[in-house]
């Protein structure tokens, strides 16, 4: 893994909400993951359709599919492995002026024509906490390749200082007219790239027209002074799966 010390990480990432960083991984790193994403997936128990409803997706068709493993590190020695990697964290803890603390883990396989998810902030599914937002980011490593077509996470800079309005019956999305006129980024990625945003930061995605999967590795962290969640947050998930 390379490693960061500039200070622009830091000051980017308080600026715009978030920061992608390119070829965090290593191309050998890189393989592992990939392997170990197969690995997974190859597991019939884990991808029974006898799932939770929080762990399925709808496609273009209408259909329902496995669209992640939320949480898999306890599945993962390399996945647990990675979400404690030394320069990782320092990476973090350069953003939090703190120790960073795995809130949560999980994998997504964007399967080909699965959907995407709405215009939201992360925030508000982690707030009953009591962890301020400031306090809270999430990383995503690229498995695969992420462009518009395969459905990439679509960004707003500099959006990530409030709670932004929800529509009324879908409290835990954001108002789209709430970002009207706003600039938004498509974070394009190559596997072994991260992204790293706030858990304010409004984002969305499309769905995935490619052929292929869309898979992402996808770990929060809380800093540590407000408390370790981890276990607390995902309860009997931990050996339901």
């Amino acid at each position: 893994m390379h490693t960061y010390t500039d200070q622009r990480v830091k000051e980017e990432y308080w600026q715009k909400g978030y920061i992608s960083i390119k070829n965090l991984f290593t191309k050998d790193e890189v393989i592992k993951i990939i392997e170990e994403c197969d690995r997974l997936v190859s597991q019939p128990d884990l991808l029974s359709q006898e799932i939770p409803e929080a762990a399925t997706r709808h496609d273009i068709n209408g259909k329902i599919s496995r669209d992640r493993l939320d949480p898999v590190i306890h599945l993962s020695p390399l996945f647990e492995k990675i979400s404690q990697d030394k320069s990782l964290k320092e990476l973090l803890e350069k953003i939090f002026d703190d120790e960073a603390v795995l809130f949560k883990a999980k994998l997504i396989f964007k399967p080909a024509g699965t959907n995407g998810y709405g215009l939201h902030q992360d925030y508000a599914y982690y707030k009953h906490t009591g962890i301020p937002a400031d306090a809270m980011l999430s990383v995503q490593i690229a498995v695969d390749s992420a462009k518009a077509e395969n459905g990439a996470l679509i960004v707003y800079p500099g959006l990530h200082k409030s709670t932004l309005p929800s529509p009324g019956d879908s409290p835990r999305d954001v108002n789209p007219s709430a970002v009207s006129g706003a600039t938004q980024e498509v974070i394009e990625a190559s596997p072994g790239d991260i992204l790293i945003f706030h858990s304010l930061t409004p984002h969305f995605s499309g769905a995935n027209l490619s052929q292929g999967s869309r898979r992402t590795l996808y770990l929060t962290y809380n800093a540590k002074s407000y408390g370790d969640f981890y276990r607390s947050y995902y309860g009997d998930r931990l050996i339901s799966e």
